[in-house]
């Protein structure tokens, strides 16, 4: 029974084979060529050209370059070839297989796989199934033509086509009959060009995040210079900053009511380390008492709120710094509540910046669950559970739903960080 049954396997794995390569044959030979002309092709060109051009071969454009700069730029990209050749094969069977009940899917899914060895692409107009257009419209949705210059090959000259060509992302546009000299002068001014713009965009970025640690590393100093000065450890800092950041992710993930931007996601956690700046300029007998504050001593503790604010409006580049100024909400305005009963400004609802509000939440929370010279240290459970009650105010349902939805994942990050 036992070697019938692994007989059976084996016919029946032979059929699978058979139909495997049939159905490889069918409908991947077809388009195997066009796109291996393009990878060989692509490998001869200094810095890899990608052609990708269903009619015409580039014969005429390959054979001009010099034996010697062939093999130099084959042995210097061979592994990165080789590399992709293994999932490009999937890449192609996928769009093969996929292009036979989707005709839409036949165009080239390998082009963000190899979105970091191509060099640029040379494209056609007059294609069967999508035209160069439609090629052109796929590389901006992946925003694959930000990386990868395209230079348009044509025989159409009319200048709609032409300004469609350049409205569309593409970097040249050449007309058939073509000179394959200055083709090839044009195609590798183009990738030097992106070259340099290349390293340029490195340079800055690498200028900016070295700008970013510094500014971060000077709000983390004088941030625990308040926290030491009012009696309490710099984890009250990086907690704010983790329950913030946990809060906006989960605002943005189910949410698109504030219109916050990639540079606020990372302004708002970090300008949140100044929300308390202003507790410099009150006395650190009121700051550091340990029973309950008197009618008169909070009325002082709360000018806190104001003195910050007011610190930071004073510094000489605060109309030109975003974040000075995301910091100056926060200070100001970290302690209004939902329903107006807040200060310094009795604010209400959404009149409250969200980067107050987040904030706000955070502060509740972390001043609940730590020890304070004034109080034990509540749990987790029970400060959730005290702040969806009202019993620490009123704040925004969305937060509280987010606090509700990250509270595992808070509670988890604290336990890591302490």
């Amino acid at each position: 029974m036992k070697a019938l049954l692994l007989k059976d396997w084996y016919i029946l794995r032979k059929q699978l084979w058979v139909w495997f390569v049939l159905l490889f044959i069918w409908s991947v030979v077809p388009t195997l060529y066009l796109n291996l002309m393009a990878v060989v092709y692509g490998a001869m060109i200094p810095y890899s050209v990608m052609a990708y051009d269903q009619r015409s071969r580039w014969d005429s454009f390959a054979r001009m370059l010099p034996y010697s700069d062939r093999t130099v730029v084959l042995s210097r990209y061979a592994l990165g070839w080789l590399c992709i050749a293994a999932g490009g094969a999937v890449m192609l069977t996928l769009q093969s297989v996929l292009s036979l009940f989707f005709p839409r899917f036949d165009c080239p899914l390998w082009l963000p796989l190899t979105a970091l060895c191509v060099g640029l692409v040379l494209l056609d107009i007059n294609m069967p199934v999508m035209d160069g257009f439609e090629v052109l419209k796929a590389m901006n949705a992946n925003h694959t033509i930000e990386d990868i210059p395209v230079i348009m090959i044509s025989s159409e000259d009319s200048d709609a086509t032409i300004r469609r060509s350049y409205e569309l992302g593409a970097s040249d546009y050449v007309n058939r009959p073509f000179d394959a000299h200055i083709v090839y002068r044009r195609v590798t001014n183009t990738i030097k060009l992106y070259a340099k713009q290349r390293r340029l965009v490195q340079m800055v970025s690498e200028q900016i995040r070295a700008r970013e640690n510094n500014t971060d590393m000077l709000v983390g100093v004088l941030s625990h210079i308040v926290e030491f000065r009012n009696g309490e450890s710099g984890a009250h800092v990086r907690h704010i900053r983790i329950i913030t950041e946990l809060l906006l992710r989960r605002l943005l993930e189910i949410s698109s009511r504030y219109s916050i931007t990639a540079e606020q996601q990372d302004m708002i956690p970090l300008a949140s380390a100044l929300h308390d700046i202003g507790k410099i300029g009150v006395d650190e007998k009121i700051l550091n008492k340990p029973g309950r504050l008197t009618p008169e001593e909070f009325e002082v503790m709360k000018t806190h709120s104001m003195l910050g604010a007011q610190m930071l409006h004073d510094l000489d580049n605060f109309a030109e710094q975003p974040l000075l100024q995301t910091a100056y909400e926060i200070a100001r305005w970290h302690h209004e509540r939902w329903d107006g009963r807040g200060y310094p400004d009795g604010l209400k609802g959404d009149e409250i910046p969200i980067s107050a509000q987040l904030v706000s939440l955070a502060d509740v929370y972390d001043a609940l669950t730590s020890e304070r010279c004034y109080k034990k240290a509540f749990s987790h459970e029970k400060a959730v559970q005290m702040i969806l009650n009202g019993e620490c105010g009123a704040f925004n349902p969305l937060l509280l739903q987010c606090l509700t939805d990250i509270q595992a994942d808070l509670k988890e990050e604290l336990q890591q960080h302490n």
